[in-house]
């Protein structure tokens, strides 16, 4: 992914944060939060480009999926956990704060990004709270995650928060189909819950044509046509990540659809109609695949978990 300028939606947040270090006044550390797929790393690539002097780091290929550290500039570390890790261990955080306290190469900033930062162990966080107490003279901290509510309060406290919320349907689409024209961008971004990089993500990947097959599996199952065992197995040979999100996604979809608010024929009043069901065993549901998607990764036999999942489809879900 090559982007010759930022998307649109973060435009206003990077016109901050120049105005910002134009005055002198950019802080020590930044949380940039907000759903995966919004652009959070490339805003602060960019922010570090402007204070690197090297606008380039702004075009540098994101990978929201992307695992890894990567030193893309002298004065710039971007940390991650190992890729074979769900955490960021104490010894990385080490490494950075002594990275941080060399003399910049440039004689300038020297800036490190982190990333996710609700990766971070305990000690590691503990570490980090030090440094931020007493950064560096010359050092920028990029702390970026998905819900800051997930890490410290003490460290939360330390750093200025920028949020990038998903942008309106219209805007991603239309800044999508200026990188490709011939994708169903709107389909896309429904499958990535509107965030635009995730959207061109799952079109490289060709998911969309795999949910079309995921739901086909959904169906079949929910008309004992098919075998949980059999249905998981396949699954579980595909993206793990994206097939559970999408699992997600589609049970939230049909909770909203059960109590989605109807008129009320005497009074024309809206109301909710759940046809009678128990509606708390579809969010207790929903709460299951929440709690197997933070798992993929660790270990965890893939084809069992999506079998107990699916297992749930079986002969319909809306009995459950």
């Amino acid at each position: 992914m090559d982007f010759r300028e930022l998307p649109s939606w973060l435009s206003g947040k990077a016109g901050h944060l120049r105005e910002l270090q134009r005055r002198g006044q950019l802080p020590h550390a930044l949380l940039i939060h907000g759903p995966v797929g919004t652009g959070r790393e490339q805003l602060a690539l960019w922010l570090a480009g402007q204070v690197l002097g090297a606008p380039d780091l702004a075009r540098v290929p994101v990978d929201s999926e992307e695992e890894g550290a990567a030193l893309l500039h002298p004065d710039l570390l971007r940390l991650a956990p190992p890729a074979d890790k769900r955490i960021l261990p104490i010894d990385q955080v080490r490494d950075m704060v002594a990275f941080l306290q060399l003399t910049a190469h440039q004689g300038g900033a020297k800036i490190a990004i982190v990333r996710p930062a609700e990766a971070l162990s305990h000690q590691a966080a503990n570490s980090l709270l030090k440094t931020l107490e007493e950064p560096p003279v010359g050092s920028l901290i990029v702390l970026i995650a998905v819900a800051p509510a997930r890490l410290p309060a003490t460290v939360v406290s330390r750093c200025q928060h920028v949020r990038i919320p998903i942008p309106p349907v219209g805007e991603s689409v239309q800044w999508l189909e200026a990188m490709d024209p011939d994708t169903d961008w709107a389909a896309a971004l429904e499958l990535a819950g509107g965030a635009p990089l995730r959207a061109l993500d799952l079109a490289a990947a060709g998911f969309p044509a795999e949910a079309r097959r995921l739901a086909a599996d959904l169906e079949s199952l929910q008309a004992r046509r098919s075998n949980p065992v059999a249905v998981a197995r396949r699954w579980a040979k595909l993206s793990v990540s994206d097939c559970s999100d999408w699992l997600y996604r589609r049970t939230a979809a049909e909770i909203r659809r059960l109590v989605e608010p109807v008129p009320d024929p005497r009074t024309g009043h809206l109301q909710y109609v759940t046809n009678g069901l128990n509606i708390e065993p579809l969010f207790l549901y929903l709460h299951e695949i929440a709690e197997f998607r933070r798992l993929v990764g660790s270990g965890l036999n893939m084809e069992i978990g999506f079998a107990n999942l699916l297992e749930r489809w079986y002969g319909g879900l809306r009995r459950t």
